[in-house]
């Protein structure tokens, strides 16, 4: 998805949310550009699921959503651990969620996959109805080191999906600086979906 389009569909989104919004709470193109460029960058090597670059990634949406200032909903502040084992299925390498890190015992080291979901939450202003919710949600990860094109082995995955989780953010932060949702919103980064969408 072309950046421009990216900012024109968060303008669009947020335009519906609020009538009134404050300074925050509006898309700025530098801070979108800034978080766009930082998720699909060389240094996060793609962000494989499983690996310290997707740990990486889950930090610094935490850290954003802990700017915004999301409530930490995960089980570790904003992270919400996954656990996952490499599979054999059908012959191909998949990832497969285990109910727990116990269940990792009989899985050799080298196949095990600890991840973590990014998860953060504006309760509902209403009480008859915050205890309904509307997930917002994009996943973070992408597909790591591949084979080399055009001597560039880095898959950055800007539009799979580090422009969905700046999508995720900016709704967080106009939702946050604006006029109080009367239902709880989750918003959720996923971990591992290029594997089989373990974190979701």
């Amino acid at each position: 998805m072309p950046f421009r389009n990216l900012l024109l569909i968060a303008a669009l989104v947020l335009a519906g949310c609020t009538a009134a919004t404050s300074p925050s709470s509006r898309v700025d193109e530098t801070r979108v550009r800034m978080l766009l460029t930082s998720l699909a960058h060389d240094s996060m090597q793609g962000r494989r699921a499983g690996t310290e670059s997707a740990a990486q990634a889950a930090r610094f949406i935490a850290q954003h959503m802990e700017e915004i200032g999301l409530t930490p909903a995960g089980d570790s502040a904003f992270h919400q651990r996954v656990f996952a084992a490499r599979v054999q299925v059908n012959g191909r390498r998949r990832m497969m969620v285990v109910p727990d890190e116990a269940a990792l015992d009989t899985v050799p080291e080298s196949d095990r996959i600890y991840d973590a979901n990014v998860v953060g939450v504006i309760r509902g202003s209403d009480p008859a109805l915050r205890d309904e919710a509307i997930v917002v949600g994009a996943h973070f990860d992408h597909i790591g080191i591949i084979e080399p094109v055009d001597g560039d082995s880095i898959a950055n995955g800007a539009d799979d999906d580090a422009s969905g989780v700046v999508a995720v953010l900016e709704i967080a932060r106009a939702l946050r600086h604006g006029p109080a949702p009367k239902r709880t919103v989750i918003f959720v980064a996923f971990a591992g979906e290029e594997g089989g969408g373990i974190g979701s």
